[in-house]
């Protein structure tokens, strides 16, 4: 909040922001396993059957591993980021309070950053459930805010407390 009782709005930052944290285990994946192939990466085709043949032999398998948890990652992500857009826009149409939106915000971002890298490094079915309860963490923001808003809507556009 500002001196004059104003906090800024910067819920609208945090979908590009989400989205920088979508592409980052994709491009760290591509990255490790060009380097593990000899520079060799098929951009013409990444998703092709010849090249998933060719890095099957070529590649150290627990290169190949981190690859896919990378791109399972990026798939999660991609998989979370309309429901963490729509929430933003429908809090925003609602006019749920800044500081809610922002602290919401903020704490989604937090929690996909940390998802990332346990979701790349957590190779054991025993601590896998740390990376869920983390997702679950980040849903939960989303849909705390089509609550709020939703609440709001269905009262006529009225705060409710």
């Amino acid at each position: 909040m500002t001196a004059l009782g104003f906090t800024p709005n910067y819920s609208f930052y945090a979908i590009p922001a989400f989205y920088i944290l979508v592409v980052t285990p994709a491009v760290y994946g591509r990255v490790r396993l060009t380097i593990a192939n000899n520079g060799n990466y098929d951009n013409a085709n990444p998703r092709g059957e010849k090249f998933a043949a060719s890095i099957k032999k070529t590649v150290p398998k627990n290169i190949l591993a981190l690859f896919e948890r990378t791109e399972a990652a990026h798939q999660n992500a991609l998989e979370s980021l309309p429901l963490f857009a729509s929430a933003v826009i429908c809090a925003n149409i609602a006019k749920v309070d800044t500081e809610t939106l922002n602290t919401v915000c903020a704490a989604f971002l937090l929690l996909r950053a940390a998802y990332i890298p346990l979701y790349i490094g957590i190779t054991s079915r025993r601590y896998a459930l740390a990376r869920t309860g983390v997702w679950a963490g980040s849903i939960w923001c989303c849909l705390s805010l089509l609550v709020k808003a939703g609440r709001i809507m269905a009262n006529g556009g009225h705060s409710v407390a």
